[in-house]
């Protein structure tokens, strides 16, 4: 999932020690993490509403509601209530979920007018750990150019925090 709201900017790559996040095409990004935990505690991560809660919520940002139909054709949705009270929501449509290997999900955003982005998350067995891919293709290159900074900075802190809730 592109965890983050859109913004403004673009790079070419960004790594930190564990995750590396590329601009793969023109309307695409690719993020890479590796997870000291198994496959099946990672996708739990990414799909308990109660964890989700607690590694998504950051830097004044609080996920409030998690609701979610975890099968192809069900659908999500997550609230976030921001600084000063304001609340944002996240929502799509699960096209494949094969616990605890693939999510492919549509994801789009209250207030933004485009077509959702497709992100695609395959996780495999690697070394007594997990191998995370995310996929994120983008309806156009210029909503990839708008997003890739917040995709780029969001994604090695978020995936972090869930790191050290899975190591609990």
């Amino acid at each position: 999932m592109a965890l983050v709201a859109p913004a403004i900017g673009i790079a070419s790559e960004q790594t930190d020690s564990l995750t590396t996040v590329i601009r793969t095409a023109d309307a695409e990004i690719t993020v890479r993490r590796r997870f000291g935990a198994p496959p099946a505690k990672v996708f739990e991560g990414l799909t308990s509403p109660e964890l989700l809660r607690r590694w998504m919520s950051t830097d004044g940002r609080e996920l409030i509601d998690v609701r979610a139909d975890l099968r192809p054709g069900g659908t999500y949705r997550y609230v976030f209530r921001g600084p000063g009270g304001r609340n944002f929501g996240m929502y799509g449509t699960y096209r494949e979920f094969v616990s605890p290997r693939r999510i492919v999900h549509t994801e789009a955003y209250d207030g933004y007018d485009w077509d959702p982005l497709v992100t695609t998350t395959d996780l495999s067995e690697e070394a007594g750990g997990t191998a995370l891919v995310m996929t994120i293709r983008y309806p156009s290159r210029e909503i990839c150019d708008k997003d890739f900074s917040s995709v780029q900075s969001g994604s090695p802190a978020g995936f972090s925090r869930l790191e050290k809730l899975l190591a609990k």
